[in-house]
This record gives C-alpha cells, sequence and structure tokens, in this order.
C-alpha cells in the first residue's frame, strides 16, 4: 500500500486550498494504486469554460482539472458533487 511520502515522490508536494480546505493534489489522474493508506481520492473538474475549477466530484471524465487527496471521507450532496467557491495553490 502506498504512503503519503511515495505519493509525494510521485506525484509532488502541491497543496490545493478549496472551499478553505487544504489538499494534496495532482494535475494528473491518481492511479488507485497510488492512494495513500488512509486516505481518499476525488477529482476537480474545469469550468466550462475553462477558467476556474468548478466542482469536486468522486470522479470527473470530461474536463478533468486535477486530483486531490482528502484524509476525511467527502459526503456528497444528491446531486453528486460540491460546488467551488474559492480555490488557489
Amino acid at each position: 500500500m502506498a504512503t503519503i511520502q511515495d505519493f509525494k515522490k510521485k506525484y509532488g508536494e502541491s497543496i490545493a486550498r478549496i472551499n478553505g480546505k487544504d489538499y494534496p493534489c495532482s494535475q494528473s489522474r491518481i492511479s488507485r494504486e497510488d492512494i495513500p493508506e488512509g486516505w481518499h481520492r476525488y477529482s476537480v473538474r474545469w469550468s466550462d469554460d475553462w477558467e476556474d475549477w468548478a466542482t469536486i466530484e468522486p470522479r470527473v471524465m470530461v474536463n478533468h482539472a486535477a486530483d486531490i487527496l482528502s484524509k476525511e471521507e467527502i459526503v456528497f450532496p444528491a446531486c453528486g458533487y460540491i460546488e467551488i467557491e474559492d480555490w488557489s495553490f
């Protein structure tokens, strides 16, 4: 099982601040084998104009901006995503 150190070696140490929370992230898709034990992977979708990150979702196939890791499981509302109000690196 991968560790957070393994993740950082492979994907770097980028941190995305989304809606006031910090998440290790990669603009590449994080493979299932690289998810550290005890962490959860989620995807970020670009807005339709590709200027901002729009949503956090369980998995994004189109307009994928990044994958993030969270120690806490994210519970999604019925619509299946969480809108991103503000973000930065």
